[in-house]
C-alpha cells in the first residue's frame, strides 16, 4: 500500500503494526515504518501538524482517508502480513481516534522525543531495553537457541574466515528483517524481540560490525582476532616508546602518525585496537605524557621514569624467557628492552 497524504488513521495503522512487532513507538520508529511500509515520508511541517492534530489540536481541520482495520473486526496491519481484507471507513467525522503522548528518552538515539499510543491500546516493547543487557533472561529460551544456530548454520558457509559475502546489511533492524523472513524457527518471534536479540549477540561479541555489515563472529576466530590485536596494540605502544625516545623534544599529536607509520607494518587502526583517540592510546603507555605547546598544540614526550630499577633478576629473567620463547632466532636486545619496559613500566637494566 503506498499512501500520498497523512491522515489520524494512517497514523493508527502504523501504530497496531509496530505493536504486533512489540516496538516502542516513538517519532523515529513511526516515521521510519510509513516510509518502509507506505512509501511515505512526512515532512517535518506534516509531521507536526499531525503531532498538533493527537493532542487535539486542528481536529476539525482535519480530514480523514480510509481507514486502518478495527482490532474488533479481528484484522491487524502488520508489514509481514500479505493480505488484508477490504474494511469499511471505521471513523466519522464525529468518532476521530485519540491517542496518547509520552515524553521519553529515545533508547537508541539517547535522545529526548514522544512515544504515541492510541488511546486504550498502551503496550509493553521489547526494543526499548536494548542498552540493558539480557534483562528479560531471553538466552535461557529455546528463542535465544534457534537464533544462534540459525546463525551459526547461516555463516557456516564462508568457513572460518570473516566472509563479507555473507554479511547481513541494514544494521541491527537490518538482521531482525533477515531472520524474521529468512530463519524458519524465528519467523513467529516479533521484530522487536529479534533487534532485542541482535543487539544482545552485539553486546556479547557473537555478532561484530564490519563496517555498515553485521558478521558471525566463531569463538576461533574472536580469539585469534583478539590476539592479533594484542600483538598490535603491543607493537604501536612500542613504536611510540621508540619515536619519542629518538625525538625528546617531543612529537606533535596530529604528525605522530606518520612516525608510526615508518615503524610499523601494518596499518594503525584505532578503533580496530579499542581506542576512539589517538591521546587514548598514549594514556596507556607508561612514561609517556600529552603536553600543550602554545594555545591547542597537543605534544607527546618521553619523560623518564625516576624510580628504581628492579634488581630481582629471576623475575627479569623469567619474562625474557616468555618473551623469547616463541622467537627461535632471538630479538634484537634494544627490542627485548621495550617489551621489558612495557611489561614492568620502568627501564629495566
Amino acid at each position: 500500500m503506498k499512501l500520498s497524504s497523512l491522515s489520524l488513521e494512517s497514523l493508527l495503522w502504523t501504530l497496531r503494526s509496530l505493536r504486533l512487532d512489540e516496538m516502542i513507538p516513538t517519532e523515529r520508529a513511526i516515521m521510519s515504518r510509513m516510509k518502509e511500509a507506505f512509501e511515505f515520508k512526512p515532512s517535518p511541517i506534516q509531521w507536526d501538524n499531525l503531532l498538533d492534530a493527537c493532542k487535539g489540536f486542528y481536529q476539525e481541520k482535519h480530514h480523514h482517508t480510509k481507514s486502518a482495520p478495527a482490532e474488533k473486526q479481528g484484522i491487524d496491519f502488520s508489514i509481514f502480513m500479505h493480505q488484508q481484507g477490504d474494511s469499511e471507513p471505521l471513523f466519522t467525522t464525529d468518532q476521530i481516534p485519540e491517542f496518547i503522548i509520552r515524553d521519553i528518552n529515545d533508547p537508541v538515539t539517547g535522545q529526548d522525543t514522544h512515544a504515541i499510543f492510541p488511546k486504550g491500546e498502551e503496550w509493553e516493547s521489547v526494543d526499548h531495553l536494548i542498552k540493558g543487557g539480557d534483562v528479560i533472561h531471553i538466552k535461557q529460551t529455546k528463542e535465544w537457541q534457534n537464533f544462534v544456530e540459525f546463525l551459526e548454520r547461516y555463516f557456516s558457509s564462508a568457513g572460518p574466515k570473516i566472509d563479507e559475502s555473507t554479511a547481513i546489511p541494514g544494521g541491527r533492524y537490518g538482521c531482525a528483517q533477515f531472520l524474521k523472513l529468512c530463519a524458519p524457527t524465528l519467523q513467529s518471534s516479533s521484530l522487536g524481540k529479534l533487534s532485542y536479540m541482535v543487539q544482545l549477540a552485539i553486546d556479547e561479541d557473537l555478532l561484530r560490525y564490519q563496517r555498515t555489515l553485521l558478521v558471525w563472529t566463531p569463538v576461533t576466530t574472536k580469539k585469534n582476532y583478539e590476539e592479533d590485536n594484542a600483538n598490535k596494540l603491543r607493537a604501536v605502544q612500542l613504536a611510540v616508546v621508540e619515536v619519542l625516545k629518538e625525538n625528546r623534544g617531543g612529537i606533535s599529536l596530529a604528525q605522530l602518525p606518520l612516525y608510526l607509520k615508518r615503524k610499523l607494518s601494518f596499518h594503525l587502526d584505532l578503533q580496530e585496537l579499542g581506542f576512539s583517540k589517538l591521546k587514548d592510546l598514549l594514556l596507556t603507555i607508561p612514561n609517556v605524557e600529552i603536553v600543550l605547546k602554545g594555545t591547542n598544540h597537543p605534544f607527546a614526550i618521553w619523560k623518564p621514569s625516576k624510580k628504581k630499577t628492579i634488581s630481582d633478576t629471576e623475575e627479569v629473567s623469567k619474562s625474557m624467557d616468555e618473551i623469547l620463547h616463541d622467537c627461535k632466532q632471538g630479538l634484537p636486545g634494544s627490542r627485548v628492552e621495550m617489551m621489558l619496559y612495557a611489561k614492568f613500566g620502568h627501564p629495566i637494566n
